[in-house]
């Protein structure tokens, strides 16, 4: 991944991508049910998801090791060490690989970062386990939004309908907007 100050680049085997700042919509950062991981998930604009034949991605998942360090210098100039020097882009950044990473990306999207502060499931964890369709993964609870990561991600907006479901019952659910 290369970092520019209007975009980025993804590489790969057989992809090549370049996302524009602007063309992000939110930015969340989702620790991980056992505390190991955390990831870091850009959302798309919906005019505007990656795409790659007939699929289209609306959400990257960026997933770090909790403990994995990074030390970087970023390469500005003059004028941009001062645009993004009061966000907190300075010579030296140092520390989790997800604390650098996200300040990176709030710095050059402007967007705040969204995250499940007030949630505690079962051993206090940000999450709870469950499915979607035939998929396990978590779902985590905040103030505007759920948001169901691992395959495929989903963002599910609180002024839409939920199917709450458990063994015993099954119920339509409105939530405030």
């Amino acid at each position: 991944m290369e970092l520019h100050p209007t975009s980025f680049k993804l590489h790969g085997k057989s992809y090549d991508y370049k996302i524009l700042y602007k063309h992000i919509a939110l930015l969340f950062l989702l620790p991980g049910h056992d505390g190991r991981h955390v990831s870091l998930v850009l959302t798309l604009d919906p005019k505007r998801p990656l795409r790659r034949g007939q699929t289209t991605y609306p959400h990257l998942v960026m997933v770090f090791p909790a403990e994995s360090e990074l030390e970087i210098k970023p390469n500005l100039s003059p004028e941009l060490a001062a645009k993004y020097g009061p966000a907190g882009i300075t010579g030296d950044m140092h520390g989790p690989t997800y604390r650098v990473v996200q300040k990176l990306f709030k710095a050059f999207t402007g967007k705040p970062i969204l995250r499940p502060d007030t949630f505690r499931g079962a051993a206090s964890a940000p999450c709870i386990k469950c499915s979607y369709k035939a998929d396990e993964g978590h779902l985590y609870p905040m103030d505007k939004y759920f948001f169901f990561i691992h395959k495929p991600p989903v963002l599910i907006r609180y002024m839409y309908k939920l199917l709450i479901g458990t063994d015993d019952m099954l119920a339509w659910m409105r939530l405030p907007v």
